[in-house]
């Protein structure tokens, strides 16, 4: 497999019901979908069927477990569906778009001979170097000898960053993208831990991971041409002449993720 894939299973399944009083059987068939996983070249297909199934049976037996008395029958049919998808990356080194480059809020790598953009961009936002900020020096390397990178792929897909905070659990991420505007593409709904801000650069032909070392900063002159201060929020870019008053409003949209 050259190209990754997006996969899931769709089973129809045949359910019946005993009347205990009358004898009578009655039939059903219900479908569940299996979670959608992503597969890439270097993935062992093995596991991820695995991780496929045990993800449907699940879904089987809490619909039987409901007390409704439908006990399982029979697989009536069973269809895997793929589709390709787009992998996003961190690749080798993109210019900073000059548009926010001015603003000296980011600390982008020029890794022009590895792909491990994702590497130096985290390690940076933890032990910033005080000259030369955007080169690979030794110290960088040793810094990042500090992380746990197991499974960790170089380019890195944004789906591995969750498996990059389980590893190290002191650390949250949020990866922004810019396209003229930005968008957010990794979200952090608990922000334990010490957030680092990292935004993806993309030409036609790669994509780069930079790290955000002043987000108030780079976002200021992005929606407000006032020369004051502001504070902004990483969820949804509202922002706000104090920090108390940013405080307040995060705490208002977590208690809402928090209570749905």
């Amino acid at each position: 497999m050259k190209k990754p894939i997006k996969t899931n299973f769709l089973l129809n399944s045949g359910f019946t019901l005993t009347n205990h009083a009358t004898g009578l059987v009655d039939k059903m068939t219900y479908y569940f979908n299996s979670d959608v996983i992503e597969v890439y070249a270097a993935n062992n297909v093995s596991e991820k069927y695995i991780e496929m199934r045990e993800s449907m049976l699940e879904k089987i037996a809490t619909f039987q477990h409901r007390g409704s008395g439908w006990q399982f029958d029979q697989v009536v049919s069973l269809d895997i569906n793929i589709s390709p998808f787009k992998l996003v990356t961190g690749s080798r080194y993109i210019p900073t778009p000059k548009k926010i480059g001015y603003r000296r809020a980011i600390v982008n790598f020029q890794n022009r001979f590895d792909h491990e953009c994702f590497k130096w961009a985290v390690t940076s936002a933890v032990y910033p170097q005080k000259d030369h900020t955007e080169r690979l020096s030794k110290e960088l390397r040793e810094n990042s000898e500090k992380f746990d990178w197991t499974d960790i792929d170089f380019p890195t897909p944004l789906k591995q960053i969750e498996r990059f905070e389980k590893q190290n659990l002191d650390y949250v991420i949020i990866v922004y993208g810019y396209d003229e505007d930005f968008d957010i593409l990794k979200a952090c709904d608990n922000p334990d831990g010490k957030m680092i801000h990292l935004l993806l650069l993309r030409n036609e032909e790669t994509e780069h991971y930079a790290w955000i070392k002043d987000f108030n900063r780079l976002m200021t002159s992005e929606v407000t041409n006032h020369k004051c201060a502001h504070e902004f929020c990483y969820r949804c870019f509202s922002h706000f002449q104090t920090k108390q008053k940013l405080e307040d409003h995060i705490y208002q949209r977590l208690f809402q993720v928090w209570s749905s």
